[in-house]
């Protein structure tokens, strides 16, 4: 089969409409995947601009002029990051390396942590294998309210562990009075 492209490199006539989608028999408007065409076209481009770009870096009258061109663009970002890391110092802001820094160190602390979790696992697994419960070593709950002790074990009263309801008439004096509401007017 002939395609335009071709024909036009063969020189021969190119027909109106041939080479285009509609003209092509098993065409479906509904078929054509954008995305797919995007990437096509990227992945194209790409690889032209590759060529080209190799192509002019092998000729040394472009690749000198493009080198020192880089180093020069290199400076000038070295230079300016010198210059706002000094002004970031003064205004007792961190900097992009402070913050790389900073995010490094968070990253071995996050390290350590999950190596901590992992052995207190391991502990608990090797515990569970023994058999030793945690259930068995658990303190009994912290309360206000003292513990009922076991039937038969002591005949006295348990002592109370929270402080009696005070009186009714000194309840009401030891309670703060509220205020009376201030005119915000001036007088």
């Amino acid at each position: 089969m002939t395609t335009p492209r071709t024909a036009r490199a063969a020189g021969q006539p190119v027909p109106p409409g041939a080479g285009t989608p509609a003209a092509t028999p098993d065409f479906d408007i509904h078929k054509i995947n954008p995305m797919a065409l995007w990437r096509e076209w990227v992945v194209r481009s790409e690889a032209q601009w590759s060529e080209a770009l190799a192509g002019l870096l092998q000729d040394p009258r472009a690749a000198g002029p493009l080198n020192r061109q880089v180093e020069e663009a290199r400076h000038a970002q070295r230079l300016f990051g010198e210059m706002a890391q000094g002004t970031l110092a003064m205004a007792n802001l961190p900097s992009r390396s402070d913050i790389e820094a900073l995010d490094e160190r968070l990253g071995r602390v996050e390290d350590g942590l999950a190596a901590l979790g992992a052995e207190l696992v391991r502990v608990r697994e090797a515990l569970v294998q023994s058999g030793h419960s945690a259930a068995a070593d658990a303190q009994p709950p912290r309360t206000r309210k003292a513990p009922v002790a076991a039937p038969g074990a002591s005949s006295a009263p348990a002592a109370p562990s929270v402080p009696a309801e005070p009186a009714a008439g000194a309840g009401a004096a030891s309670r703060r009075q509220p205020r009376p509401a201030r005119s915000t007017r001036p007088a």
